[in-house]
């Protein structure tokens, strides 16, 4: 025999040991955690508790200057967004806006080298004379 009541080619044997086993191990287990309850109790000392303000402070602000160099990046992106969109809106106006029709009264001449010339006859009212 092997243990008591057990033959040595008794299977249930080596259930009954893992049980055995198993009970000490969750019997370890709950007298840690007793003893860490028990840690967890024990008043925090000034020094403690200055550290964690000291860490809660430095996470703090890692956090929130963390969120406004985004935020800095994010405006950054949006002005220079609308400063290109500006451009090219201002680009895209000009050509249209460009006076390409004759206005009344006008002469209008295209040039050789792509632009244009435009004049006008102007007669002073009547009863002045133009000086010379």
């Amino acid at each position: 025999m092997d243990g008591p009541g057990f033959a040595n080619s008794d299977p249930a044997q080596a259930v009954v040991r893992a049980i055995e086993s198993a009970a000490q191990a969750n019997q370890a287990a709950a007298d840690d955690i007793a003893r860490l309850v028990e840690a967890a109790r024990q008043p925090i000392g000034k020094d403690d508790l200055n550290e964690l303000v000291r860490r809660a402070v430095y996470q703090m602000d890692h956090s929130l200057t963390v969120r406004a160099i985004s935020l800095q990046r994010g405006v950054v992106a949006g002005a220079v967004a609308a400063a290109v969109a500006l451009v090219a809106i201002g680009w895209l106006a000009a050509g249209w806006w460009y006076p390409r029709a004759d206005i009344s009264g006008m002469s209008c001449e295209d040039q050789p080298n792509g632009g244009r010339v435009c004049y006008m006859w102007v007669t002073p009212p009547p009863g002045q004379a133009a000086k010379r």
